[in-house]
């Protein structure tokens, strides 16, 4: 008999808690409203920031939207 276990990949269908980035040794925490309002702070920031390179942690399509 075989079991599964549990995936640990994301999906689509996970909430997103938090984001955090990290600019030139300061870390920036995104966890306030819903999950809009975090993509919207996220982008706004990317933007302020404009940084040259991104760099992500299992940076797949669904933790980096590009």
């Amino acid at each position: 008999m075989y079991t599964l276990k549990k995936s640990v990949l994301k999906k689509l269908t996970n909430k997103l808690d938090s984001v955090s980035l990290e600019f030139n040794e300061k870390t920036i925490v995104i966890s306030e409203g819903d999950e809009k309002d975090k993509i919207l702070e996220l982008a706004e920031t990317v933007k302020d920031e404009d940084p040259d390179l991104i760099f992500t942690r299992n940076g797949d399509s669904l933790i980096f939207f590009t």
